[in-house]
């Protein structure tokens, strides 16, 4: 295995506990990641590769910091491991500057106490705006527990993935890998045809998406 260590500066208040508050009770990426009390493990997707990150906070909630520990079967180079940076940033919403927001509950006495609960804490989003789009196709219309199971059914069959300690992790496929899969094996894979279409068109869609734009 080989491993790179990547900082990011959230901007402040950024309180990493509350993040993993939130990812412990999202029920669409339950069982996608472990969280205790030295951090979070989740698997991104670094281009075709799976890569095992490791996130600590090293600061404050005031002057907040993380470590994050990349973990590949195979070498990053800078490129690689500059994406897998600004993937972890977006996830957990590090450039988000809460202050102008803050500013404005103060006068809202009701909305103060939601702050104060929630003090520090950034919106975590899907890992992809990608990810996120085949999830409101998953869940439309269907039981949560049948959504999470077509959405690990992908993962299983087409996600890159990454064997540490006996553990196989694996990463949400990427548009592109879904872009390839036949409609056949697709159908085979969600048992919805309905869903296993509608997987297809939005992969088509996305491989040619500027995730900068819809960011």
């Amino acid at each position: 295995m080989h491993t790179a260590t990547v900082m990011l500066t959230p901007a402040p208040p950024f309180d990493f506990a509350q993040s993993l508050r939130f990812i412990r009770n999202f029920a669409p990426a339950e069982g996608e990641q472990t969280t205790d009390t030295a951090g979070l493990a989740k698997v991104f997707a670094a281009g075709d590769r799976a890569a095992l990150v490791h996130i600590t906070s090293t600061g404050t909630t005031d002057v907040p910091s993380l470590a994050c520990s990349i973990m590949t079967a195979t070498p990053l180079d800078h490129a690689a491991r500059d994406a897998v940076r600004d993937r972890i940033a977006c996830y957990l919403s590090t450039a988000d500057d809460l202050r102008p927001f803050y500013g404005i509950a103060q006068t809202d006495g009701a909305f103060a106490r939601v702050v104060a609960a929630w003090y520090g804490y950034h919106q975590v989003k899907f890992p992809t705006p990608w990810e996120n789009a085949c999830w409101a196709v998953l869940s439309q219309r269907c039981p949560l527990p049948v959504a999470r199971a077509m959405k690990d059914a992908l993962v299983a069959r087409y996600g890159a993935s990454i064997t540490v300690d006996g553990t196989t992790n694996s990463a949400f496929p990427t548009a592109e890998t879904l872009v390839a899969a036949s409609p056949d094996d697709l159908l085979v894979t969600l048992r919805n045809a309905r869903k296993a279409a509608y997987i297809a068109s939005v992969a088509r869609a996305f491989v040619s998406a500027d995730e900068d734009w819809l960011r």
